[in-house]
């Protein structure tokens, strides 16, 4: 038996009414631990994706079994993010792909290669209807059950192009999105014909900078170039794409091309190019965290290119540096709020968004189902998971 599978279900005598689907080898469920036990909350319960993913058809008893175990009136459980395991990564395509009209692909073993995302989602959202499904036969036998963000929210952050509509339609300020474009040639025409010559493509279903392009083309149609952390490795005469720690510039048509067609067929999400403000001569915008529907936890990432995601190496800054007044701080806590009311089911979720250079209010970039890790930055002195923590036991 793996060391994953040893953690599938702990003690019941180990917690207090908490489980958690996840990584149990990941940093994320080690933090969240720790907050539980710093309050006397004990050990949660763990079900980890590999487990459940290696007998799908059993997920419904493998969870019930473990709720069953839990001898407590109240069972909170939080769904954590599947990243950073190939195992789940691989387990979650091959769940997607079993209802597509084709064999499954070959999965690759290279590290960051990015692939197959649609059909990750698929899976992924496949799973999170199976949790809620299970979920609700639990609290029909009578197990008072809470999720801290529902399966559903989770499944529409994790879709940029429906989550735009989404708050768009809630009348939240999002970034300008361009209409349903299919392909890298139809998009340059666009840009040319609607004189918007600077956009941001990024891949439907990705997370952070993963498949995200800043493009730019020039007035005169001659020129354009790309900004982008992926790196593009032709193999066998066909376009690779990766995810790289390293942001850099395509200016060679051939490679522009080549570079956005594997993206587009990923399936896209298009938004226009707003210029972010500035601050030291680095263009910024903000993560924050809305926790029980209120803004917590902030940071503002610095860079001196359009992305500005921290693992990048761009620089951490924090909100009292930037000098806004009473007046802004209001605005951006309202636009927090707001935000978090359009995912009322949602306890917590990272949001980002920025200032528009010269505009005075905050526009929403997307929501972050796991963008709570943030390590080292505390808000009324608790960190992310223990407000979490704190906020909805005040809840509940």
């Amino acid at each position: 038996m793996s060391t994953t599978a040893k953690h599938t279900v702990m003690s019941p005598l180990a917690n207090d009414g908490w489980l958690l689907v996840g990584n149990p080898e990941n940093r994320r469920l080690r933090l969240f631990h720790h907050a539980l036990e710093q309050r006397g909350l004990g050990v949660a319960s763990v079900l980890s994706y590999e487990a459940l993913l290696q007998n799908f058809p059993l997920l419904e008893q493998r969870l019930m079994t473990a709720l069953a175990s839990m001898d407590t009136d109240r069972i909170t459980i939080r769904i954590d993010s599947p990243g950073e395991n190939r195992a789940v990564e691989h387990g979650l395509i091959r769940l997607g792909f079993e209802d597509a009209p084709r064999d499954p692909p070959q999965l690759s073993n290279e590290v960051g290669e990015i692939a197959d995302l649609r059909y990750w989602y698929q899976g992924f959202k496949r799973l999170l209807m199976q949790l809620k499904s299970t979920a609700t036969t639990a609290a029909k036998q009578g197990k008072n059950i809470q999720f801290m963000s529902q399966p559903d929210d989770i499944a529409l952050m994790f879709d940029k192009q429906k989550s735009h509509a989404h708050l768009f339609r809630q009348g939240i300020s999002v970034i300008p999105a361009l209409p349903k474009i299919s392909n890298h040639r139809m998009l340059r025409q666009y840009m040319l014909e609607q004189r918007c010559h600077r956009v941001f493509v990024k891949s439907r279903y990705g997370s952070s900078a993963s498949g995200v392009i800043a493009y730019e083309v020039h007035p005169d149609g001659k020129r354009e170039s790309a900004s982008t952390s992926i790196e593009l490795v032709s193999h066998k005469r066909r376009p690779q794409l990766y995810n790289s720690l390293k942001p850099r510039k395509y200016s060679h048509p051939e490679e522009i091309s080549q570079l956005m067609e594997a993206l587009f067929t990923q399936d896209v999400h298009i938004e226009q190019w707003l210029p972010k403000s500035r601050i030291g001569g680095f263009a910024y915008d903000l993560r924050i965290m809305a926790i029980g529907g209120r803004p917590a936890h902030s940071v503002v990432r610095k860079s001196k290119t359009p992305l500005t995601n921290l693992h990048l190496g761009n620089q951490r800054g924090c909100l009292q540096e930037l000098g806004w007044d009473k007046t802004q701080l209001e605005r951006l806590e309202k636009c927090v709020s707001d935000t978090a009311a359009a995912f009322p089911d949602s306890h917590y979720m990272g949001i980002d968004l920025l200032l528009p250079r010269g505009g005075k209010n905050p526009r929403i970039i997307e929501v972050n189902a796991f963008g709570d890790l943030l390590p080292g930055i505390q808000f009324q002195g608790r960190d992310s998971f223990g407000l979490e923590i704190d906020r909805w036991r005040d809840r509940v």
